[in-house]
């Protein structure tokens, strides 16, 4: 979205949707985005809530916290619930917020607990077309981002981040450059190539989609 002063803007898309759809939601009212996705705004994730009661309907969501082997670990009411618990479990602040937890400075980094993903408790919830997509999806972190094996990346603050395109290519801006999609599917979860001249490689052809198996590989 383009503003009068010159820069492209994406805060506010979000109550532009659900104003034009919806109507308008009150002086007291806020956007909550339904599946918790905040940068998912199509006009059926969107509702308008009272500005007095929790800030978004997420929080009233079970959560589940899984080991990468998919082990369930610990079950929670809330995100809220679930950021108190990986304080108390010695993480940071901001581990539950970026979807995947970082390694805690009080926590070795061979334990068991160092790396969790969180995930909304299907049985609490009607998964919506855009879950039942990325069911079996798996975020790990690399260099301050967290990368999906589907190809998505979030920002340190756990927001999906936008892809553009460049020369064929999909790209995501963060932490003051551009990133190539693909690479950081690859050094996320196949590590650093064997040698300076790898580069990433779709193996379908198809250099827009990025998830990891089956189009990406090493040459």
């Amino acid at each position: 979205m383009l503003m009068a002063d010159g820069r492209s803007h994406t805060r506010g898309v979000h109550r532009l949707v659900c104003r034009f759809f919806h109507g308008a939601g009150g002086l007291q009212a806020v956007v909550d985005h339904k599946n918790g996705d905040v940068s998912d705004n199509r006009v059926d994730n969107l509702h308008w809530v009272s500005a007095r009661s929790p800030r978004t309907a997420a929080a009233e969501k079970l959560v589940v916290g899984l080991l990468p082997d998919g082990t369930v670990v610990v079950r929670l009411r809330s995100q809220r619930a679930a950021a108190f618990w990986l304080v108390l479990s010695g993480f940071s602040k901001r581990s539950f917020w970026s979807t995947r937890s970082w390694l805690s400075t009080t926590m070795k980094e061979d334990s068991g607990f160092a790396l969790l993903s969180w995930r909304f408790d299907s049985e609490n919830r009607k998964e919506s077309q855009s879950d039942l997509s990325t069911v079996d999806e798996e975020w790990r972190a690399h260099k301050g981002l967290t990368v999906s094996n589907q190809g998505r990346v979030r920002s340190h603050r756990g927001r999906v981040l936008s892809q553009f395109v460049v020369d064929g290519c999909h790209r995501v801006k963060a932490l003051g450059q551009q990133h190539n999609v693909a690479r950081l599917v690859l050094l996320a979860f196949e590590g650093v190539p064997r040698s300076l001249g790898c580069r990433p490689e779709h193996i379908n052809s198809i250099r827009r989609q990025s998830p990891l198996q089956p189009s990406l590989g090493i040459p």
